[in-house]
């Protein structure tokens, strides 16, 4: 939750990690460990300042990595935070989420789970599992994450 620097002193917690463990929590049984139980990555890979010229390096960073770190994943559900993700998939591997899961499907050679779910950044709507999947997709998700940490 919190970035050290090159001496290894503590910075402010990051409030995008803070959601993202605040998403695992929902659906990960306890305790929920960074890194172990889950795993951040972007479809951009290139650094940018307010997210200037993410969808402009969208195209040619996916090209370049998205299956890549797919296919070194074990991950059974790959969660698609906002519409840049969303797009990615569509375009590089033809796999539409149109509502907020798809799946099983195969992704980079596995069976998994896709879930979309807003930014945090963005406009309106909630912004966890519990207020985008019903019930019973969110009772799909965790299945296959408890089958996965047994």
């Amino acid at each position: 939750m919190y970035p050290t620097d090159s001496q290894g002193k503590r910075g402010r917690a990051v409030r995008y990690w803070e959601w993202a463990r605040a998403r695992a929590e929902e659906v990960l049984p306890q305790p929920v460990i960074p890194g172990l139980g889950y795993a951040l990555t972007e479809v951009v890979h290139c650094s940018s300042t307010g997210e200037q010229h993410v969808w402009s390096a969208l195209r040619s960073c996916a090209t370049l990595y998205l299956e890549r770190v797919l296919a070194a994943s074990p991950a059974q559900v790959v969660v698609l935070v906002g519409s840049v993700a969303k797009y990615a998939f569509k375009e590089q591997l033809n796999l539409d989420v149109a509502g907020h899961l798809l799946g099983p499907v195969q992704v980079a050679g596995r069976e998994r789970l896709l879930v979309s779910v807003r930014h945090p950044n963005s406009r309106g709507g909630v912004k966890s599992f519990q207020g985008q999947l019903n019930d019973a997709q969110l009772a799909q998700v965790r299945g296959a994450l408890a089958a996965t940490s047994s």
